[in-house]
């Protein structure tokens, strides 16, 4: 597998999905299907997910075992990114002696395989099983379908999301896998620590301050910088000094040359800065706390994390009307950009057939020079916002999670 790592992405994923394929094959006949719940003793819950990194999927495993921490579970949290390098063996453990409970899997599809493929069956076979997935076109993968018979339920992040999932598995032909999805959005971190630090990010105090954040190696195309970027000129042709626009960045060097596009498309704009710095969690909801927008002309998303921690912060968001974040984002919360759909063309790979937004960037650059002049309105939006986020919370609560399936298996 090193030497796969050397490979572009566009050769690497197709030779990564053939391997995992061929030890899925070999080593799936071990396996044991989901036991009925009565059958599993009740046991530890086990949280695995990208613990320790810079990523989204990272936050919200981290965010998903503080909640369940919340609601008076013990979490025996555990990191995934060890399997990468254990895939021509399946001798890891889980790091608990005790049998029975739950084991979550906060990573999706491929990721949960290389989790089955890398630990020994016996080390998992009578747990009660939970993945939680997350896509971003209206339907996920076909390969994503292999996965679902070996959990009990699946955790989709957004209405969307179990949306492409169900299509997925009616198109392979498992339209019996449907009753194991679930909605269940990202909880969110308790915001209320959060320090407005503009100096500390560069911004400039007392300006129209607004944020776009992305992670390149979720795609430049999917994610969508360009537009924001062209949005904000088409605002404002010529630099205004009381308004800014940041593009946070993570990972640039996953995707080189639309990285050299994104700087030249900034270049002589002093009103418009890539911000090039891995944060830390509460570092992440300081920068939201110091601006006053946050803008997503984002072609898809499975969630929307970003957009829901700024909405917790008050802020208004000013993003594309489609997909997941849909699920709390309406014309009273938000800035809506109307879109129309047009064919996936993800050069990366990472997205192929169907369709996705693209956003109207005029009408963004109208609500960005529109909400730049007008702070009440902003002001009533991002209270809106922050009443409209708070009901993500329910999913979340010690009742709600009470009476779920899995809770009467922890313990």
């Amino acid at each position: 597998m090193s030497v796969i790592r050397l490979l572009p992405p566009t050769v690497r994923r197709p030779v990564v999905r053939a391997v995992l394929s061929g030890l899925r094959l070999a080593r799936s006949p071990q396996w044991s299907p989901p036991a009925a719940p009565a059958e599993i003793r009740p046991g530890p819950l086990v949280v695995t997910g990208f613990m320790n990194e810079v990523l989204g999927v990272g936050r919200a495993g981290r965010m998903t075992a503080d909640a369940l921490e919340a609601a008076g579970w013990p979490v025996v949290r555990h990191d995934l990114r060890p399997s990468f390098f254990r895939i021509r063996r399946a001798g890891m453990t889980l790091p608990t002696e005790r049998e029975g409970g739950v084991w979550m899997i906060h990573a999706n599809a491929p990721e949960a395989e290389i989790a089955f493929l890398t630990h020994q069956p016996q080390a998992w076979a009578g747990r009660y099983r939970i993945g939680y997935w997350a896509w971003e076109t209206p339907r996920a993968p076909a390969a994503w379908v292999r996965a679902a018979p070996w959990f009990h339920e699946i955790w989709a992040t957004s209405r969307y999301t179990r949306d492409a999932l169900a299509a997925a598995f009616r198109a392979q032909g498992r339209a019996d896998l449907e009753p194991r999805l679930k909605v269940m959005p990202h909880p969110l971190p308790d915001v209320g620590g959060a320090k407005a630090d503009p100096r500390r990010f560069g911004l400039a105090p007392g300006a129209f301050n607004v944020l776009s954040a992305f992670d390149a190696r979720s795609t430049f195309v999917r994610k969508n910088p360009m537009g924001a970027v062209e949005a904000w000129r088409r605002a404002f042709p010529q630099p205004r000094p009381d308004a800014r626009l940041t593009v946070k960045a993570v990972k640039l060097e996953a995707d080189p040359a639309r990285a050299r596009a994104l700087y030249a498309a900034v270049a002589g704009r002093p009103d418009i800065r890539v911000l090039d710095e891995e944060l830390t969690d509460s570092g992440v909801l300081d920068l939201l706390a110091s601006v006053d927008a946050f803008l997503s002309l984002h072609r898809a998303e499975g969630f929307g994390l970003s957009l829901a921690e700024a909405m917790a912060l008050g802020k208004v968001v000013i993003a594309t009307g489609w997909s997941g974040p849909l699920d709390f984002l309406d014309a009273d919360s938000a800035a809506l950009v109307g879109f129309g759909l047009a064919p996936i063309r993800d050069p990366s790979g990472m997205y192929r057939g169907g369709a996705w937004a693209e956003p109207d960037l005029d009408q963004a650059a109208g609500l960005l020079r529109t909400l730049a002049d007008d702070p009440e309105r902003r002001g009533r939006i991002g209270d809106a916002a922050r009443r409209k986020v708070a009901g993500l919370a329910e999913a979340w609560s010690a009742e709600t999670l009470r009476a779920a399936p899995f809770a009467g298996l922890v313990g």
